[in-house]
């Protein structure tokens, strides 16, 4: 039992070692590396959020809480028990985490300014995607979205709200399926704005959830132009689940920690590369 514990909180200890290094990673990517199943790892997920160092957060991806998101006192053992820290305890307040969190704002708030009064436009259930609606200023402006559990905040965004059809999936609060491709379908939207686990220097699109492939490209391809969104975790990044834009060229919104030289690959393909501040503001 001893050494099976030992094992688990290894494993723990590395997992939030991945989630450091990587920005955010998805828990399908986490079964493949430790090679064990979705539901050890969904169970190791569930104890480091309760501990206060780690977060599923839009699109079921898993990143390190925010100070604002840590419970109090999740995180540290209780001093007066004479009982030591954890050794991964701090991680939150990593400085690599809060530069991510401020360039992911940073491109939401730019990403809000693209739109214009009366727009209807897609957005993915990607984490920016979803932090673009609070700093729309623009009126009548509709948003299409397959993240349902958007609908909870609908009253308090600047925007109207058009949820897709389709199965939940409990874990990441998106919709997908048969009837989500025939909402999109449905539709033709002035812009589709794009979260996604990678954008390669080559212009490869990458998701971590396979269900999300087709709902990426019909968002696409049903949109007079689009954005994607790619931090500087994101840029140069290549997942295991390809979304085919069919040659279609959109524009990157990244932050000035993306590599230069992918980001200048990505302009020899075809692609627009816009780079913001975390006050959305251009710098290049």
């Amino acid at each position: 039992m001893k050494r099976e514990k030992r094992l688990i909180d290894e494993r723990r200890e590395q997992i939030v070692d991945l989630v450091k290094q990587n920005g955010m990673i998805s828990i399908e990517e986490l079964a493949l590396q430790f090679d064990t199943s979705a539901m050890t790892i969904r169970r190791d997920i569930r104890e480091l959020e309760q501990e206060g160092i780690l977060v599923r957060n839009y699109g079921g991806l898993i990143t390190l809480q925010s100070d604002a998101q840590r419970t109090a006192g999740s995180a540290a053992s209780d001093p007066a028990a004479g009982e030591s820290a954890s050794p991964i305890e701090d991680s939150a307040a990593d400085p690599a985490v809060r530069d991510l969190q401020a360039a992911q704002t940073g491109i939401a708030r730019f990403a809000a300014t693209l739109l214009s009064k009366g727009e209807m436009v897609f957005a993915n259930s990607c984490s920016t995607a979803i932090e673009m609606l609070r700093y729309i200023s623009q009126p009548d402006v509709r948003v299409c979205t397959n993240y349902a559990a958007i609908a909870a905040d609908a009253q308090r965004l600047p925007c109207e709200i058009e949820l897709t059809g389709g199965q939940l999936d409990k874990e990441s609060g998106a919709l997908c399926g048969n009837d989500t491709y025939r909402s999109i379908a449905q539709r033709h939207a002035a812009k589709a704005f794009i979260g996604l686990y990678g954008i390669a220097s080559d212009g490869t699109i990458s998701v971590h959830d396979p269900a999300q492939i087709a709902i990426n490209e019909m968002m696409i391809s049903h949109s007079r132009e689009y954005f994607i969104l790619a931090d500087h975790s994101k840029a140069g990044k290549l997942g295991t689940y390809v979304v085919d834009a069919a040659g279609k060229k959109g524009t990157v919104l990244t932050d000035p920690m993306a590599d230069p030289e992918v980001l200048e690959k990505l302009r020899s393909q075809g692609f627009h590369v816009i780079v913001v501040d975390d006050e959305g503001e251009i710098v290049a």
